[in-house]
């Protein structure tokens, strides 16, 4: 795996760790930051309709993309996969193109604003896939997923993961939301609360009057339908060379993966439903109320969602965990992998022990 921080940085991270689980409002111990074995496995329903559109080389256990109808689900409402779902929103099916690979407990990713499900580093989706049957998809009118006309927001897209999750047949779900993904993972948390069994919430903001904003300049870059990914690139890790080291990195990984696009309209839409989510506070008020097995990481350097947001939510998420890359910013997740791996594997576990007490699906 390939490691980019130096022996101080390394050194600086484990103190930060340290301090942070400390400080927790319920603290969760160091020990739980161990590496753990999944013995549990799901088995999923295939989906529906397969492309041609596969990975290769060192990408291919990602797969072929596959689309699934979903149906969004109504706030509050928990269906069986073998059941109707009733439509609440107001929104019909829409198809998603997805991937699964891996074995385990079952872990979504949800990606930010601006990404496809091209955009994970495939060396990092290789390690969750040695703990977790892990699923990554693309948002509607995001890569090769279809266009629908829902009124874009971040309560529509987790009522939309929650039907992606009915869909598939997925239990005992572990989210991990990256940015606008991690509002998408607490909108998902307050409406379908029954099927998340764990949150890991990774540069993420609750928005509101307690946020600290994005740079203007990052608003603006991931709000352009004309900006490219390597411009991205340029604000998601530090300008040091250490920075400029882990940029290279993530675009060569990424870059042995069949690229998928974003379409202008959906960038025009998720910068809207980010500046919704940051003006009504909404998720800010709900994250008091998690009781969720909570991982927080961030990076010490975020430009794009600093790190005082998700010092927020560590501080008003009871027993949560908070992880700083000192030297990271918005990218740090893939910076190195390995400290954030074995933190996902141990939150998954508990989040599994924790979830096989409660009912996850209505009868």
């Amino acid at each position: 795996m390939r490691q980019h921080w130096g022996r101080g940085s390394i050194g600086s991270l484990v103190a930060t760790i340290c301090t942070a689980v400390t400080l927790a409002a319920c603290g969760t111990s160091s020990a739980a930051l161990g590496p753990t074995t999944s013995t549990t496995t799901t088995t999923l329903p295939v989906p529906s309709v397969v492309l041609a559109t596969e990975t290769t080389g060192a990408a291919a256990f990602e797969g072929r993309v596959s689309r699934v109808a979903v149906t969004p689900l109504g706030r509050g409402e928990v269906a069986a996969p073998s059941r109707p779902v009733t439509i609440r929103t107001g929104v019909g099916t829409v198809r998603i193109a997805l991937r699964q690979f891996g074995s385990g407990p079952n872990l979504v990713l949800v990606m930010g604003e601006h990404g496809t499900m091209s955009w994970w580093d495939p060396l990092w989706l290789n390690a969750l896939a040695q703990h977790f049957r892990v699923t990554i998809f693309d948002e509607p009118e995001v890569g090769y997923s279809a266009t629908t006309v829902r009124p874009p927001s971040v309560e529509t897209d987790g009522d939309l993961l929650a039907g992606l999750i009915v869909a598939l047949g997925l239990t005992q779900v572990t989210v991990c939301g990256w940015g606008m993904g991690g509002q998408v993972a607490l909108s998902l948390a307050e409406r379908h609360a029954p099927l998340v069994a764990g949150l890991v919430l990774v540069d993420t903001s609750a928005g509101g009057s307690s946020a600290t904003p994005m740079s203007p300049t990052a608003v603006a870059a991931f709000g352009d339908p004309m900006a490219t990914v390597q411009e991205l690139a340029s604000l998601m890790f530090p300008g040091n060379s250490l920075g400029a080291t882990a940029r290279a990195a993530w675009l060569a990984d990424t870059a042995l993966v069949t690229p998928d696009d974003v379409i202008a309209s959906a960038i025009t839409h998720q910068a809207g439903a980010e500046r919704a989510a940051f003006a009504n506070g909404h998720i800010a008020r709900f994250a008091p109320l998690i009781h969720l097995p909570t991982l927080i990481f961030t990076g010490g350097k975020d430009l794009v969602v600093p790190p005082a947001n998700s010092q927020w939510l560590h501080h008003v998420i009871a027993g949560s965990t908070l992880l700083i890359d000192p030297a990271g910013g918005y990218g740090a997740l893939f910076s190195d992998q390995g400290v954030l791996t074995n933190a996902i594997v141990s939150l998954g576990e508990r989040a599994l022990a924790v979830s096989t007490t409660t009912t996850t699906l209505s009868k």
